[in-house]
């Protein structure tokens, strides 16, 4: 019974430390983002951008598309170029605008990795300028790629309890 009460101190450690661990984790990360300056331009339809965030090598860019044209907005999509302090394009991104009735809205988020970026360059462009849409990247980072691996969490946890783990299965 005494193996069990410290088994379960041990596991209690355990899961303090990983949520400790974690929470500061995140904090470390998410203070490292500064907001970038957007530079939207045209009026219609309306983008207003709710948050422009960007590490050393990567970021964010969210925003709500408001169509505020006299016509439905077919076959549009929004182009972001991302710039260096010098003024360097760093790279692009594609945000693909479904089909807007006049006064509609929808919201969009479009992540990238780019080095170094200073400032976002927005602009609109009729999906028969961009050529071979299945060439573009019109779809967030891959979360396949963000999936927590179980074996090396069980490794950990075998590491940190080895010495416990093998003395129970002696017994």
């Amino acid at each position: 019974m005494d193996w069990m009460k410290r088994l379960f101190k041990w596991l209690v450690i355990f899961i303090a430390c990983y949520l400790v661990v974690n929470l500061l984790t995140f904090n470390v990360i998410k203070s490292s983002y500064k907001t970038k300056d957007v530079n939207i331009g045209f009026e219609q339809p309306k983008v207003e951008i709710f948050e422009s965030k960007a590490t050393i090598t990567n970021g964010y860019v969210k925003g709500k598309i408001t169509n505020n044209a006299n016509e439905k907005l077919i076959n549009k999509i929004l182009k972001l170029d991302f710039i260096s302090p010098r003024g360097i394009l760093m790279g692009t991104k594609y945000v693909d605008i479904p089909e807007l009735a006049l006064g509609i809205s929808t919201e969009f988020m479009s992540q990238f990795n780019f080095d170094n970026v200073d400032k976002i360059n927005i602009s609109i462009i009729d999906r028969k300028d961009v050529g071979d849409i299945n060439k573009l990247d019109f779809s967030l980072d891959s979360l396949a790629n963000n999936k927590t691996n179980w074996k090396l969490i069980l490794l950990g946890i075998f590491i940190f309890f080895g010495t416990d783990i093998v003395a129970l299965s002696i017994l």
